[in-house]
This record gives structure tokens, C-alpha cells and sequence, in this order.
């Protein structure tokens, strides 16, 4: 990254957005113009609450070590902007369920996942942060970047995913400055990384799946090669994003090192109309 973008990413504050969004009647089952997108959209939406819970206690169980004062504001900001995030996935997840879907049990699912984690050592807890947040980060770059694709939302589907978006890029350092003020040890970051992402990305398609059998709609071949080619052959929106999420193995990797296209700020003015 060049001086100036440096720069110019490291002077924007963290800045949680108090946003209000409305799920109800408005929007259509299929809210992302196609069953399957829809579906894995929402089941994304299903492990944010529970898993930025995870998150914040992870970062948090540091506080008392970290010495930098801009650090620990950091870290204060991207509290709040998690708490934010899963109030509003909560409220999304609660309409998903008023459609009948099986949400509850997938809750349930995620937080077992999450206490098999939360056994982990202390700074394991934090690997696990620091892998599915840079993840939640290039998933965020991806939306904003690809304006085709957020703007295949409907309402406060597209103003919600927009949002979250433009939080996840700008706090995506935080837990791993605190990972680095500890010294963690790369071995246990990569290891953590293809294990953690792993089972996101298992659990996170067959969730996608289950949505769609409940809507009966799983023995239409359409639904299938429309979400494959969506999210892994063309235009491969997942498939796309292997490079970046193989960066994190890289010895001297951090989230700032990486070349992002705009800063937040670029992508706010962007996205304007669709966080407006």
C-alpha cells in the first residue's frame, strides 16, 4: 500500500453508525433477486449475533494488556459497532424465523460451535476472532466493490448489508493489533485460520441448503446451478475472494498491508444513496 492510502486508512476514525433497519411484509423471501443468494445471505445473518458476541469478549479479555491509548479507543469503537451489528442481524434473524424458517435450531448449531471454541486457550479464542473477522472484512470489500450485487438487494436488505459492510472494512484491524500487541505466535494463526474458515464455510452452505429445503424448492436444478454460478463459477462472487482470504497466511501479513481499493470514506459516498 502507498504511502498516501496508508495514510489516509489509518486517519479514519472508527466510527460506530447508530442505523435502524425494518424487516417485515415489504421484503420478498427471495430479497437478493435469486433463492439461493438469498438463503446464504441469511444464514450469514444467522451467526453474526452469536458470533460477534464471541468476538467482542475475545478482544475484550486484552483490555487490561494493551498499552497504546489509540488502541484501546479502538477497541471501545469496535464494541459498539459489533454490539450494533447484532442487534440488527437479531432483528433480521427474527423475521427470517416469522417465515418459517428453522432459525432457532441454527442459533443453536452456532452456539455450539462457539462453546467448543470458547475452550480454546485465551489467545486461540482471539485467532479465531481475528481469522473470521478478516473474513467478514473481505466479504464486506467484496459488496461495496461489486455495486451489481448489493444493489440486487431489496429496501433495508441492501441499506443493512451496505452498512455492516463499510463497519466490517473499517474496524477489520482491530482484533488483529490487539493479536499483535501479544505476540501471537503464526503457527497458531494459520493453523486457526483453515480450521475456523473451514467450518464457516461448511456450516454456512449447508444452512444456505436447509433454507432452501424448507422452502421446498430443493428439487429445482435452477436454484442450485443459479447459486453455484453466483457465488463460485461466473461471476463467482466467493470463488473470487480466495486470494484475499489467502493473504492471511502470509508471515508478514496485517489487514492494513493489504492494497484496498477506496477508503471507507470513498465507500461511503458510493454507497450513499443505498445507507441513506
Amino acid at each position: 500500500m502507498d504511502g498516501h492510502t496508508q495514510t489516509q486508512v489509518d486517519a479514519h476514525r472508527i466510527t460506530p453508525r447508530r442505523r435502524q433497519h425494518r424487516f417485515d411484509e415489504r421484503l420478498e423471501r427471495d430479497f437478493a433477486g435469486e433463492a439461493y443468494l438469498s438463503r446464504f445471505l441469511g444464514s450469514l445473518s444467522v451467526a453474526f449475533p452469536e458470533g460477534e458476541k464471541f468476538f467482542v469478549e475475545s478482544v475484550r479479555r486484552y483490555k487490561d494488556r494493551i498499552d497504546d491509548p489509540q488502541l484501546l479507543e479502538d477497541v471501545r469503537a469496535f464494541v459498539t459497532q459489533e454490539a450494533l451489528h447484532s442487534r440488527e442481524h437479531q432483528k433480521m434473524n427474527d423475521w427470517l424465523a416469522s417465515l418459517g424458517y428453522p432459525i432457532g435450531g441454527m442459533e443453536r448449531v452456532v452456539v455450539g460451535l462457539l462453546g467448543i471454541a470458547r475452550r480454546f486457550p485465551p489467545l486461540g479464542q482471539l485467532a479465531v476472532t481475528c481469522s473470521l473477522e478478516h473474513c467478514t472484512a473481505i466479504l464486506g470489500e467484496m459488496l461495496l466493490e461489486e455495486p451489481a450485487l448489493l444493489d440486487r438487494l431489496q429496501g433495508d436488505m441492501k441499506k443493512v448489508w451496505a452498512w455492516h459492510a463499510i463497519e466490517e472494512v473499517e474496524h477489520k484491524a482491530v482484533a488483529y493489533d490487539v493479536w499483535e500487541a501479544q505476540d501471537g505466535p503464526y503457527a497458531l494463526r494459520a493453523g486457526i485460520h483453515l480450521l475456523a474458515t473451514s467450518i464457516l464455510m461448511v456450516v454456512m452452505i449447508g444452512f444456505a441448503a436447509e433454507l432452501v429445503r424448507r422452502d421446498g424448492r430443493h428439487l429445482e436444478p435452477r436454484v442450485w446451478t443459479e447459486g453455484f454460478q453466483t457465488l463460485f463459477g461466473r461471476p463467482g462472487h466467493l470463488r473470487g475472494l480466495v486470494p484475499r482470504w489467502a493473504r492471511y497466511f502470509r508471515p508478514d501479513f496485517h489487514p492494513r498491508s493489504c492494497r484496498d481499493r477506496h477508503t471507507v470514506a470513498e465507500y461511503e459516498r458510493m454507497h450513499a444513496a443505498s445507507l441513506a
